[in-house]
């Protein structure tokens, strides 16, 4: 288990991510996480960065879709009107979720790229999966009881990473 917690990249958020390098090395699809990923724990919509960020992705060629252990309303209430994939209640890490995004892609998993803001659900799915994982800094620093305890452990994978320069991507 411990490998497949590790990220291949870090950003502290989404838009530091260098999707141009990533289409370079042949990632042609994007799944990301909701929330404390694409915006903070509770807002339902996306925001205007988020559709800004989605229409470049698009014209860059990327393909997209949404990965939440969330609840059915809270993600379609976040995904009305992208035109992507979205799954809610994934179940993250399992990779049943993952494979059914991939799919949604018409991608190999080589060519996908998993971009969330935790290391034991997205990045250590995404590993499982066989897709390269991206990890940010959560938007929001308040969470549950239950994520505050994964946090904790997370912090000694996160500072051993962030030793290597070329963990860090930009």
């Amino acid at each position: 288990m411990g490998k497949n917690l590790h990220p291949d990249f870090y950003c502290d958020n989404i838009y530091e991510i260098n999707f141009e390098t990533l289409f370079e090395r042949g990632i042609r699809g994007l799944i990301f996480d909701i929330d404390n990923t694409l915006v903070k724990d509770g807002v339902r919509v996306p925001d205007q960065e988020n559709l800004e960020l989605f229409e470049k992705l698009k014209s860059m060629g990327y393909k997209m879709a949404l990965l939440s252990n969330n609840s059915k309303n809270r993600v379609d209430a976040y995904s009305e009107g992208l035109m992507f994939f979205s799954k809610h209640r994934s179940n993250k890490p399992s990779r049943r979720g993952y494979r059914q995004a991939i799919e949604s892609l018409g991608l190999k998993n080589s060519q996908v790229a998993m971009v969330g803001d935790q290391i034991y659900t997205d990045v250590w799915g995404a590993n499982r999966a066989g897709l390269m994982s991206i990890l940010v800094r959560p938007h929001n620093p308040k969470e549950t009881l239950f994520c505050a305890i994964k946090r904790i452990f997370e912090k000694g994978i996160i500072s051993k990473a962030k030793s290597q320069e070329e963990y860090f991507y930009g």
